[in-house]
């Protein structure tokens, strides 16, 4: 992540409340916030080969976002899933992209997109917060947290 002198350019923003995180991110180049992060969680899980992570992601600006890739350095691998409703049967499919329309909020939840996280390299604690990024499609990176919560 590039920082900008303070003088010129607004930094992320990180605000805990309570459970939920808000992160807002800044465009530097336009000097406004295109993404606000909220409600950030990961259920506390006894297993660690694969948890579920939940977020909601708020797109201000005139463009549309499209992610391709996320990361986490407390997982191995963090793929995007979505559970699909077919002849009262539920799967998930893994999503290659996610597109959050201008002026819009995607909600990761349960039954809906969720993140996978998957083989944590340590057991994770209730309070404890999974820093992930988001890389868009113009190559640009968004950082934000989930809480770990029970």
């Amino acid at each position: 992540m590039t920082l900008y002198p303070l003088s010129k350019y607004f930094l992320s923003a990180f605000l805990f409340i309570s459970a939920s995180s808000i992160a807002t991110s800044v465009t530097p180049e336009k000097n406004k916030i295109t993404l606000i992060f909220s409600q950030g969680k990961v259920p506390l899980s006894p297993l660690t080969a694969v948890m579920a992570g939940y977020i909601k992601i708020k797109n201000t600006a005139s463009d549309t976002i499209i992610f391709k890739k996320f990361t986490s350095p407390q997982f191995s691998r963090v793929e995007v899933h979505q559970t699909i409703s077919k002849d009262n049967m539920l799967s998930m499919q893994q999503q290659h992209k996610v597109i959050i329309p201008s002026h819009s909020t995607i909600e990761f939840k349960s039954g809906g997109f969720h993140f996978m996280l998957i083989q944590a390299k340590h057991r994770l604690k209730s309070g404890q917060i999974v820093t992930i990024t988001g890389e868009t499609s113009k190559m640009k990176k968004y950082n934000f947290q989930l809480r770990v919560s029970p």
